[in-house]
């Protein structure tokens, strides 16, 4: 099937009718261009595929299939899907053209979404098609073009900006002047004869009516209110035109091998295609379904209310990727900081403020002690974080894994580097002095358990996450204090490599801590999950191709939301150097 992808979906019921034949269908037939040649984006569709005249569809002339709404796909929600497929009407295949593949369309009046089409279709509304082959006799050629396409069903829906098909160019129409005169011969008691319609112009009718149309991608139909309509008022809006010449233009503008669009539904439902989606979108900057699922839906410039035009939701499956990347280098989850869930740019967290809180001994008959607990508010408020990479047209041509591990690695490692910064800032900000070291150019022996050992933080070194944070450079110099022998680190035996630690709590790493200098703190310790993070919906991405277009070059910015805040000031801090 071919329509755009929508991304995950959840089943709910809805009504279903059953499959008549033709003759119990009562509406007026419509014409559909169910498997057009060619395709709206360079002669393709949003999947980059076509169909070309020489597709089998293993349909001749005559023979029906049933009609579906939107292949059973929720109507008014993209996440659904119809318990059980409405049928509402039924399909005959009548011929083949320069446009593609036709069939007249036979809607079932008593189904509540065949009224829909009908009642779209009457309000000169888009409706459009889309054909659903049986998949396993799918087949494919080069360049994207479908060789085989047996078509098992067809879709009619009318449109909006989520429910479209992969190919514009699948119409649904009412049928033409000509093909109603044909079909319904005027008697003699008609306003005025009517010009027989020669054989090459009832042929190029439909490719006539596309190509007048096609800059807004809209049909427009004449209004043919009565049976009495005269003919003339008709034949006087239409222009003279030389259709040898228009056909041989079309065939220019659509030619049977260009790589064009069949328009089906192609099932984006999983990871696979998402990450594929994502990657047509970074190299080529063309839009499919499953990226416009991912699209913002505001066209607004950026609040805390709305998203901004352009913006994109990267693919789960990339998300992954990047925050492997992240977590192989952010601390926060090392460190067990706990995570703050909530809604809106701000969440108020409750902490306990009270220095004491014991119970009282009560003696018999006397007052009980009348206490409560003292408590503050930490407001954690996202702050926006973005970055821009610079990827060069050599660097696009490259193979779709290799270019998401790249993008992902920089990313990853780009996030990690932020979040390690938020942490170390907020810690350093909000965080207890928990020792004043000595010397402005180091850390002597014992200052060390003075800060563990403080009287509020040895409270927290049961139960919690207790661990050290330092930069490399810092550690180096603690790890080689020695008196008769060392006195934080053991003396490596042999080739074996330790695992870094101080007094029994782990030690962690990060450019982000200053190393051991004056004025500086050095030294982080504490109970980490007393601090909280708050992360935003994701990972989200903008696509620049013009800014570096003369050097080759698109930009992707990459921006999320994140806030750290300490929520318990008395479980965490650090030791700081005197200035001098």
């Amino acid at each position: 099937m071919k329509i755009r992808d929508i991304g995950e979906i959840e089943r709910e019921p809805e009504s279903t009718k059953s499959l008549k034949s033709i003759e119990e269908y009562q509406s007026e037939p419509l014409s559909v261009l169910f498997v057009p040649f060619g395709g709206h984006i360079k002669g393709r569709d949003s999947d980059g595929e076509a169909f070309h005249e020489d597709t089998d569809i293993v349909l001749q002339p005559g023979d029906s299939r049933p009609i579906t709404y939107y292949h059973g796909f929720g109507a008014d929600d993209p996440t659904k899907m119809q318990d059980k497929p409405a049928i509402i009407g039924r399909l005959v295949y009548t011929h083949k053209d320069e446009q593609g593949h036709w069939g007249d369309a036979f809607l079932d009046s008593d189904e509540e979404y065949a009224k829909r089409i009908m009642k779209a279709i009457a309000e000169g509304r888009d409706v459009k098609a889309s054909s659903g082959a049986v998949s396993h006799l799918v087949r494919y050629a080069e360049g994207g073009l479908i060789d085989d396409w047996a078509v098992g069903e067809v879709a009619l829906f009318d449109t909006n900006e989520w429910r479209r098909p992969a190919n514009e160019l699948a119409i649904v129409q009412k049928k033409s002047i000509s093909e109603v005169e044909v079909d319904e011969p005027q008697d003699a008691d008609s306003t005025g004869e009517v010009e027989p319609v020669s054989e090459q112009k009832a042929e190029i009718e439909p490719v006539l009516e596309v190509a007048l149309t096609t800059k807004n991608n809209k049909h427009e139909e004449f209004n043919m209110e009565t049976e009495n309509k005269e003919v003339e008022q008709v034949e006087k809006i239409v222009p003279e035109i030389d259709y040898e010449k228009l056909a041989k233009a079309l065939k220019d503008v659509y030619p049977a091998e260009v790589k064009g669009a069949p328009a089906h539904l192609k099932m984006g439902l999983g990871e696979k295609d998402e990450l594929k989606a994502f990657t047509h979108f970074v190299k080529t900057g063309q839009e499919n379904s499953v990226m416009a699922s991912m699209k913002a839906s505001n066209d607004t410039d950026m609040n805390i209310t709305t998203n901004v035009d352009g913006q994109y939701l990267v693919p789960t499956g990339f998300y992954q990727q990047v925050i492997t990347r992240k977590d192989e280098m952010a601390l926060a989850g090392k460190l067990g900081v706990t995570e703050i869930p909530g809604i809106g740019t701000t969440v108020d967290v409750p902490y306990d403020n009270e220095a004491d809180g014991e119970f009282v001994h009560t003696t018999e008959a006397a007052e009980f002690d009348d206490d409560a607990p003292a408590t503050g508010k930490k407001s954690l408020t996202f702050k926006k974080y973005s970055k821009i990479i610079r990827i060069s047209h050599e660097l696009l041509r490259d193979e779709d894994a290799r270019l998401l591990s790249f993008l992902s690695n920089w990313v990853g490692r780009g996030m990690a580097k932020t979040h390690n910064d938020l942490l170390i800032t907020e810690v350093e900000t909000y965080g207890t002095s928990l020792k004043t070291f000595a010397s402005a150019t180091a850390v002597a022996v014992g200052e060390l358990e003075a800060m563990m050992f403080q009287s509020d933080m040895v409270s927290y070194l049961e139960g919690g996450s207790p661990a050290w944070v330092m930069s490399g450079p810092s550690y180096a110099k603690i790890a080689s204090l020695t008196g008769d022998a060392r006195s934080y680190v053991a003396t490596p035996q042999g080739t074996g490599v330790q695992a870094p630690g101080i007094l029994g709590y782990p030690v962690n790493f990060t450019n982000k801590a200053d190393t051991i200098a004056a004025s500086k703190k050095s030294v982080f310790f504490g109970d980490w999950s007393s601090v909280g993070v708050r992360n935003g919906a994701g990972l989200q991405m903008i696509r620049d191709p013009y800014t570096r277009a003369r050097y080759g070059q698109i930009e992707l910015v990459f921006l999320f939301d994140a806030v750290y805040g300490v929520l318990n000031a008395e479980a965490i801090g650090y030791g700081v150097h005197p200035s001098a």
